[in-house]
């Protein structure tokens, strides 16, 4: 599973603690985190032997999230528990490149998908 926003998270450091979850079959973390109002996400993966994050963001109620992190675990994701930072040394920034391979209509589809948009 790819996902895409149209904004992206730069910043890292917070006072919040980030949610780290595994997909053992793209070898990545996903880490995800909450505040005002807005879903922060690095996705960091090997896939086809290319290694790379993407940088990911969204609007998001409370409510939302606690379904999006529901949803990812009910997808396949491993929750590894709280981290303060996303580990992302080995993982360079590819967030510019996803919209040359991930339409509007399917990334709607993707937010719908892990609740964090409707019809």
């Amino acid at each position: 599973m790819i996902f895409i926003s149209c904004r992206r998270t730069e910043n890292f450091d917070s006072l919040k603690a980030w949610q780290k979850f595994t997909y053992s079959d793209y070898n990545g973390f996903l880490y995800i985190q909450h505040k005002e109002n807005r879903m922060d996400a690095v996705l960091c993966a090997d896939v086809a032997g290319i290694q790379g994050r993407f940088n990911l963001s969204h609007e998001c109620t409370d409510s939302q999230f606690l379904k999006l992190k529901q949803n990812l675990i009910d997808y396949g994701a491993e929750y590894l528990g709280e981290t303060k930072n996303p580990e992302v040394k080995n993982y360079p920034d590819l967030s510019m490149y996803l919209t040359f391979v991930i339409s509007n209509d399917e990334l709607h589809e993707i937010w719908k998908t892990l609740g964090l948009e409707n019809d």
